[in-house]
C-alpha cells in the first residue's frame, strides 16, 4: 500500500498564519515548521517578542485573510 499525499493551499495558509503571528521571533521559521521534532526539540519556550508585538502580527494575519480584528495579545491565547 502506497500513500500519496496531496498539496492542499487551504492547509500552506493555516500553517503560514500560525508562523506569521510570532513574525519576527527569529527561531521559528517556516521550514522547521514543518518538522515539528526538530523545532520541539531546538526552540526553547521562551518568547522574546513584546505582547504589542504579537498583537501587530495577529492583526496583520487577520487583514490578509479578511478577518475582524481581535485578540487579546496579552493572554497569548489563540486558537489555531
Amino acid at each position: 500500500m502506497k500513500l500519496q499525499f496531496t498539496d492542499q493551499p487551504y492547509q500552506d495558509d493555516a500553517v503560514a498564519a500560525v508562523v506569521d503571528l510570532f513574525a519576527g521571533e527569529g527561531g521559528l521559521a517556516r521550514q522547521y515548521f514543518r518538522r515539528a521534532s526538530t523545532l520541539l526539540d531546538s526552540v526553547g519556550n521562551a518568547l522574546p517578542a513584546s505582547p504589542a508585538a504579537i498583537q501587530a502580527n495577529l492583526h496583520a494575519v487577520q487583514r490578509r485573510n479578511h478577518l475582524p480584528l481581535t485578540g487579546d495579545a496579552e493572554r497569548l491565547n489563540f486558537c489555531v
